[in-house]
């Protein structure tokens, strides 16, 4: 069995090594450096201060939806899980196999919730935002949606097939694991989960406003970073059609903090409505750096803040 998942592991690192490396050639290679460089000092440090405000704010909404699937947590559990959740986000975007999650689902174990309690709240919380994620790009861009899957046939295409690829290999390594706990995993998802608790649809919606909530904070963060850059983007409502794309992305296999995949398949998405490579490649580079480094920062913040409350207590 851990054979079997170190070679998956493996094989899936590789591919995506390839597939980060490949996709940062391309865009790379149709950059105008002395022209992004021109765009990159335009830049406007209020409009990202507040970037970086609106995205500390989405991982505190996202927090507050882990513990709205969590039944009588302890205080251990209360006091802890700022810092879990954010170390965990900031090793995704540093190390590869999705090991901050891993981390979550393990640190978090107790005696009241285990490893696959754990695991049912991480499926929930990734359904829930590629559920809205599409949503929004199906709402945002319902006007000309056939127009943009045929520019995109080949990049959506290959999400379905990366995604259905490895689905079967995960199946076919763990066909007989998944088989003796799945009866556990329900019965334990059911008994621990307040997904299955709720009396009526309220708790429901009221898990899909604040996933929706999440990424329209998200969206504005796309857009503040574009209005901060003197270009063609700046004064653009079709950065709200483009930003669901940066999600979708994270299907693909890639390096750590999906470097190449996210800014070409962004590049070659806005390169739809904008002509401007060089202004394209400039505000890429400075959200996808934003979004890497935010999840890092804020846990400093927060295990800092933890030192200083254990120092005068």
């Amino acid at each position: 069995m851990k054979n079997n998942l170190t070679k998956f592991q493996v094989i899936k690192f590789l591919l995506g090594f390839f597939i980060s490396a490949f996709s940062l050639k391309l865009f790379v290679s149709s950059i105008n450096w002395s022209d992004f460089f021109k765009i990159l000092y335009s830049i406007n440090f209020i409009l990202i201060a507040f970037v970086f405000f609106l995205v500390a704010l989405t991982y505190i909404i996202r927090i507050k939806r882990w513990n709205l699937l969590t039944c009588n947590a302890s205080s251990w559990y209360k006091n802890n899980i700022n810092y879990i959740y954010l170390y965990s986000c900031a090793l995704n975007v540093l190390l590869p196999f999705r090991a901050g999650d891993f981390y979550r689902i393990y640190k978090l174990k107790s005696k009241q919730f285990g490893l696959i309690f754990n695991a049912s709240n991480l499926i929930i919380e990734r359904s829930l935002d590629f559920f809205v994620v599409f949503f929004l790009f199906i709402a945002l861009n319902f006007s000309n949606l056939f127009m943009i899957l045929d520019r995109n046939i080949i990049f959506f295409l290959s999400l379905i097939f990366i995604f259905s690829f490895f689905s079967v290999i995960f199946i076919y390594f763990f066909r007989f694991k998944i088989k003796q706990l799945s009866n556990k995993f329900i019965i334990n998802f059911i008994n621990n989960s307040k997904f299955f608790r709720f009396k009526s649809i309220k708790y429901l919606a009221k898990l899909i406003v604040i996933s929706l909530l999440i990424w329209i904070c998200e969206g504005f963060c796309y857009w503040l970073v574009a209005m901060s850059l003197k270009s063609e983007l700046s004064s653009s409502f079709y950065i709200w059609k483009i930003f669901p794309i940066g999600t979708l992305v994270t299907l693909i296999p890639s390096m750590p903090g999906y470097i190449g995949t996210y800014d070409y398949i962004m590049q070659f998405s806005l390169n739809y409505y904008f002509e401007d490579i060089s202004a394209i490649s400039s505000y890429i580079i400075l959200i996808h750096t934003i979004l890497l480094v935010s999840p890092i920062l804020l846990t400093l913040i927060v295990y800092l803040q933890k030192k200083l409350i254990s120092k005068f207590t």
